[in-house]
C-alpha cells in the first residue's frame, strides 16, 4: 500500500482534516507518511513536537507506526492515538493503554434498553423530529451550539476549545456525515461524525442548552444507531474526556454492544534533547513531560 496515498484516502488522517485542527499545531504531511501531523511549538525553546490528529490516527500496518520516527525525526516528540482495537506491538513504540471507546457493531444483538431508557425514547419520539443535512447553512449551526457547550463545561483556551474554523472544515468534507434532531421552535441537538469503509467515526454530539431540558439526547443518539444498522456500519461514539464525570462515559455505554482497547504511543525522536527539555521545564503527569497539558 503506497503511504502518501493514505494520508489522503482515509479521511481522518488527512491533511483537510488535520487543518480544521489548527488550534493544537500547524498541519503538514511529509512525503510518505501514514498521516497528517499537528506541528507545535516547544515552550522557550526554538524547538517544535508533533501531535496526532484527535481523536486518533488510523494506522493499518506496523511499518507505517514506526515509519513516523524517520519521516517526522526532527520533532523532539510525537504523541498520537491509534483508532480503538489497533494492538501495539512492544518495542514499535511506547504505548500504553489510554482507555475503552464505546462502539455500536451492528453485526452483534442490539444493546438492551432499561425501562427508564424505553420512556426517555418514547416520549422524545413525539416531540423530535431527526434528518440528515448537507447543506452549509445547516451544518454550520454546529459550532454556535458547540459555544454553549464550552462556556457549560469551561473548555475555553484548553484541547477541546474548538473554533468555528473547525467546523466550517468538517463541513467541506465528502466523507462528513452531519445530522440533527429538532422541533418547531428549532434544532436541539446536533451530531456530526466520518464515514470511512464501513465505520461512523463520531467527532461531536452537542446538544443545546434547551435540549438539555428535554429528552433530545435519547433521540438523536437513537436515531444515529437506527441509521448505522440500517448502512450495517460500526460507530465509535468514542470513549469518556479526561476528567469527565461516569455519567458521560454510562450515556455512552447504554448506545453500545462492543468495547475496543485504544492506546497512546509516545515516541521519543531526541531522548538527550527531551530530558534537557523535562529538567528546564519540570515533569508533568502529561506526555511529554515538559508540556503542564496535553493541548
Amino acid at each position: 500500500m503506497d503511504n502518501s496515498r493514505q494520508a489522503t484516502w482515509v479521511p481522518l488522517n488527512s491533511l483537510e482534516y488535520a487543518n480544521g485542527l489548527t488550534h493544537l499545531g500547524r498541519a503538514v504531511v511529509h512525503d510518505g507518511s501514514p498521516s497528517a501531523i499537528l506541528i507545535r511549538k516547544i515552550p522557550n525553546s526554538t524547538l517544535e513536537d508533533g501531535l496526532g490528529p484527535w481523536p486518533y490516527m488510523w494506522i493499518n500496518t506496523r511499518s507505517e507506526l514506526i515509519s513516523l520516527r524517520q519521516i517526522y525525526h526532527d520533532l523532539v516528540t510525537i504523541t498520537l492515538v491509534t483508532q480503538p482495537g489497533y494492538s501495539p506491538v512492544p518495542g514499535d513504540t511506547d504505548a500504553v493503554y489510554l482507555k475503552d471507546h464505546f462502539l455500536y457493531d451492528p453485526t452483534l444483538p442490539d444493546p438492551t434498553f432499561s425501562k427508564r431508557t424505553t420512556k426517555h425514547l418514547r416520549r422524545a419520539s413525539r416531540e423530535w423530529e431527526f434528518d440528515l443535512i448537507s447543506r452549509y447553512e445547516d451544518r454550520i449551526l454546529m459550532s454556535v451550539i458547540y459555544q454553549d457547550l464550552k462556556q457549560r463545561r469551561s473548555l475555553g483556551g484548553g484541547f477541546f476549545d474548538f473554533p468555528r474554523s473547525h467546523f466550517e472544515r468538517l463541513t467541506s468534507l465528502r466523507s462528513a456525515l452531519f445530522c440533527r434532531a429538532s422541533d418547531k421552535a428549532g434544532v436541539a441537538a446536533m451530531a456530526c461524525a466520518i464515514e470511512h469503509e464501513g465505520w461512523i467515526h463520531m467527532i461531536h454530539v452537542v446538544i443545546s442548552n434547551r435540549g438539555l431540558r428535554s429528552d433530545v439526547g435519547y433521540f438523536l443518539m437513537e436515531e444515529i444507531l437506527k441509521y448505522a444498522k440500517s448502512e450495517m456500519k460500526v460507530v465509535n461514539w468514542g470513549g469518556g474526556p479526561s476528567g469527565s464525570t461516569e455519567g458521560v462515559e454510562r450515556f455512552k455505554a447504554r448506545w453500545s454492544n462492543r468495547r475496543e482497547p485504544v492506546f497512546l504511543h509516545r515516541i521519543v525522536n531526541n531522548p538527550e534533547v527531551y530530558q534537557d527539555l523535562v529538567s528546564t521545564t519540570g515533569s508533568h503527569n502529561y506526555f511529554p513531560a515538559y508540556r503542564s497539558s496535553p493541548g
